[in-house]
């Protein structure tokens, strides 16, 4: 059965059909099942549409295109996922999503990228293990098909995505290309980490998506173990709605982000990827807690990472080190209260909510440090060294070598 099932598929290839087509030759001469295919972001790439059922996975299918992220999310913390994330196994799923009508899932890849899902559903006929074995060969078939670009919005993209990487390994690009993708007046450009466990970078081209949402001023895709992203953009609140997005997806996906400054001609995009990149490095480094880190608040530590250890003692001014010692014997947290009130523009509320104290308690600190340890911090050349000299002993206090 196995080898007619083979010669049905691949003959059928040979005749030079489309997914959709070997979806239907699939359905109608080995199934007899509803069959679905996604590509890896989760959107429909092609299924049956002669069956009417009801189940939520495909009649998302049917009216979106695609999943809910409500939908897609359930399955994702769905032990049972594993099977088809992790282990890459083409099994029977009968649990969570597929208790009411149980269903083959298949991975469909390529030896290192994912290409897509298979789903057979157990609607006209119970699914037996001959199904699970014949699902393994149409998967086997459609990964031939979902190699190469689907649809002509997958090949737009791909264009794009394939300039970015020409500016990104600079080697020539055509003056139109780059135009193509400036719509504003200013880039910034973003580098994630990729998720730790392997079955969250599963979902690596459903968080591009997230980030993305369709926007043509937003590109991403993997990049040399980051998730490279660039946002182009023409005022800063378009850039604050896009943080308040990424910040929650870095969160929910528990990766970092790092970003660059922001600038204008998009022929030196290699150099600012990397300045995000070595942004995010900082912040992994000095704040591993944190989630995002921006170029305005690592910037210095392009300096401080340049200065020999043997030296960086030299660099600690005076009244920093009557601030440390005060600090030490008395606990007072003043190095930090001065940090936070040169970082927060001296705006004393935003201080106290940054170290969890009362305005009043930072007013004390500030007084003390201006009438008893005599360190005029309203000059602002002084508070600056200060803030410096902080800053380059946590650098070396977090690298010792």
């Amino acid at each position: 059965m196995n080898k007619d099932v083979t010669e049905l598929l691949f003959n059928t290839l040979s005749e030079g059909a489309g997914i959709q087509n070997l979806i239907d030759t699939a359905r109608e001469q080995i199934f007899l099942n509803p069959i679905m295919v996604t590509n890896s972001s989760f959107r429909i790439v092609g299924l049956s549409t002669d069956t009417i059922f009801d189940d939520i996975v495909w009649n998302e299918a049917v009216n979106l295109h695609g999943f809910s992220k409500e939908v897609i999310e359930q399955f994702r913390h769905d032990t049972e996922s594993d099977k088809l994330f992790q282990e890459h196994k083409v099994f029977l799923y009968s649990s969570g999503l597929g208790e009411k009508i149980p269903r083959i899932l298949a991975p469909l890849k390529t030896e290192n990228r994912t290409l897509g899902y298979l789903i057979i559903f157990s609607v006209n006929h119970p699914l037996e293990n001959r199904d699970i074995e014949n699902a393994e060969i149409l998967a086997k078939a459609l990964n031939i098909l979902m190699q190469g670009p689907i649809t002509v919005a997958d090949i737009n993209l791909d264009l794009m995505d394939y300039t970015l990487k020409l500016l990104l390994s600079e080697l020539p690009v055509e003056s139109s290309q780059i135009q193509a993708l400036t719509n504003c007046d200013f880039f910034m450009t973003f580098s994630l980490s990729l998720p730790e466990k392997r079955k969250e970078r599963e979902y690596l081209y459903y968080l591009r998506d997230q980030i993305i949402q369709d926007s043509s001023k937003i590109h991403s895709f993997p990049y040399e173990e980051n998730l490279f992203v660039l946002i182009n953009y023409k005022e800063e609140k378009e850039l604050d709605q896009f943080f308040v997005r990424l910040k929650k997806l870095l969160k929910e996906y528990q990766i970092h982000a790092g970003s660059s400054n922001s600038f204008e001609d998009l022929t030196q995009l290699k150099y600012y990827f990397e300045q995000a990149v070595k942004v995010r490095s900082f912040g992994e480094k000095l704040h591993p807690e944190k989630k995002f880190y921006s170029f305005t608040e690592y910037y210095v530590y392009f300096f401080i990472s340049r200065i020999p250890l043997e030296l960086s003692h030299t660099l600690l001014c005076q009244d920093y080190l009557t601030l440390v010692e005060y600090d030490h014997v008395h606990s007072l947290q003043l190095v930090d209260t001065i940090t936070a009130y040169f970082y927060h523009s001296m705006n004393i509320n935003d201080v106290s909510k940054e170290l969890h104290v009362h305005r009043n308690t930072i007013s004390y600190r500030l007084n003390l440090i201006k009438e008893k340890l005599l360190i005029d911090y309203t000059d602002i050349r002084k508070l600056r060294n200060i803030v410096l000299s902080h800053e380059v002993k946590k650098w070396n206090g977090r690298l010792p070598s």
